[in-house]
């Protein structure tokens, strides 16, 4: 899918949400925004506690440190440059945001509260 379709699609998803969309929408919006910053500050601290946990990482589900220590893995600079702006998309219950290689999911918990939940190659650029 192309960048152009996905904003596309993003525009549309909010032209037809109600006051509830608009409520969580800014409550995701105020999660990406710290995120944002504590990916461009390189805070692995701060980013694992934004985290859902245990985080699921190579078949292992890990705590806040260990997320801590894969933070500058998983998000190099040109991943945390794609992350600060590219549009994330609503997919079912979550917001995702591709970056290659990777799509990053987010979601909220029952109370409302946003968190990087997991991340997945994203099959787009793929050979």
């Amino acid at each position: 899918m192309s960048v152009l379709v996905r904003r596309a699609l993003v525009a549309v998803a909010f032209l037809l949400g109600g006051r509830a969309q608009a409520a969580e929408a800014d409550g995701f919006h105020t999660f990406l925004r710290q995120f944002r910053t504590a990916l461009a500050t390189q805070d692995a601290s701060a980013v694992a506690g934004m985290t859902r946990l245990p985080f699921l990482y190579e078949g292992e589900g890990l705590g806040r440190e260990a997320v801590a220590g894969i933070v500058p893995t998983l998000f190099t600079p040109a991943v945390r440059a794609c992350v600060d702006q590219a549009t994330p998309l609503a997919e079912e219950d979550a917001r995702v945001i591709f970056c290659p290689p990777y799509a990053f999911y987010f979601r909220a918990d029952t109370a409302g509260r946003w968190a990087f939940e997991s991340f997945g190659a994203d099959g787009e650029d793929a050979p």
